[in-house]
């Protein structure tokens, strides 16, 4: 929680206070243990990984438009169609389609966010982390 105090008081009298949650509020899913940011890599691998001493993959991340904690429109899952080219579309679709598979929600306004229950019920069952 003081890791979220921290980030909430840089940005809580700008424009981007809504992609910080309020601790004040309780903090947000992350401070619940209930919320991941992720997103998707492309792992290399070459004959190198059977040599002593070498690197066993390069791993690259794939185009998803913006860099996770990009505070802008460009994050936003509900702005994508406009604003996105088709391939960091269909990037993003895919992380989201595998991501609910597993039981995870995302969230409008951060495409590498995704909370595993909701608000209400972190609130009512679980713990915040301090």
């Amino acid at each position: 929680m003081s890791i979220q105090q921290t980030m909430w008081d840089v940005v809580k009298n700008t424009p981007h206070y809504f992609y910080v949650s309020n601790p004040a509020r309780g903090g947000g899913m992350h401070n619940y243990g209930m919320a991941l940011d992720i997103s998707l890599c492309k792992a290399s691998w070459s004959e190198a990984l059977w040599r002593p001493g070498s690197a066993p993959c390069r791993i690259d991340t794939i185009p998803m438009g913006t860099k996770v904690d990009h505070m802008g429109s460009r994050s936003h899952i509900d702005r994508e169609e406009t604003i996105l080219t088709p391939a960091v579309i269909a990037n993003r679709l895919l992380l989201r389609e595998v991501m609910q598979a597993a039981g995870f929600m995302p969230i409008r306004t951060e495409w590498w966010h995704f909370n595993l229950c909701t608000r209400a019920w972190a609130k009512a069952n679980l713990r915040v982390i301090k």
